[in-house]
């Protein structure tokens, strides 16, 4: 933790999450934040790992999403959630829409969570970022958060190579960021 303030890592669901998490552990590291990271997060495989977490890092905080139904959040927090990231396929750079045909529009999503659930649960806005006003609308409709990818991956400071005027950016599960392409969509 020399020169952090705080640490925060991402994991899904899988066998090799649980390694990693297990090996974190062992090495007796401190973790902040812990985030996983599914884009259907209401099922059976989010409930195994969220009490694996609740049991392993019990004084880290738990990211978990995506959802896209107050049910979902509910369920979640009592899994064992701390923050709940809302938002299933509206990121510039998501395929969850493309791939499985499903998809929550931002700003209903949040306000709608927010009118069913109890108010002191954290939500994030995630994915539908790409203008200023929609940081705002996000806000408006009930999130405590937002995540932001593309309209930071914009800016000029930003990492990025730039085709045709315009900078590249890749999603968290884009085969530019995991080294392959498992799905292809056409």
């Amino acid at each position: 933790k020399e020169g952090w303030n705080n640490i925060s890592i991402s994991v899904g669901v899988k066998n090799e999450d649980y390694n990693t998490l297990k090996k974190i552990y062992d090495a007796n590291l401190s973790i902040d934040y812990i985030t996983v990271d599914v884009a259907h997060g209401h099922c059976r495989s989010m409930y195994e790992m969220l009490s694996f977490l609740k049991q392993t890092f019990s004084e880290t905080t738990i990211i978990a999403g995506n959802i896209g139904t107050p049910e979902g959040v509910r369920d979640l927090v009592s899994w064992g959630a701390d923050v709940i990231k809302a938002g299933i396929g509206p990121g510039k750079s998501c395929i969850t829409k493309l791939k499985t045909g499903f998809f929550t529009p931002m700003f209903s999503t949040i306000k709608n969570i927010r009118e069913s659930c109890d108010s002191s649960i954290k939500i994030i806005a995630d994915g539908g970022i790409q203008h200023n006003g929609d940081i705002s609308k996000a806000l408006a409709a009930g999130a405590n958060f937002v995540m932001a990818g593309s309209i930071f991956a914009q800016c000029v400071d930003s990492p990025g190579e730039i085709i045709n005027g315009e900078k590249v950016y890749f999603g968290s599960a884009s085969a530019e960021n995991k080294g392959f392409k498992k799905n292809v969509v056409s």
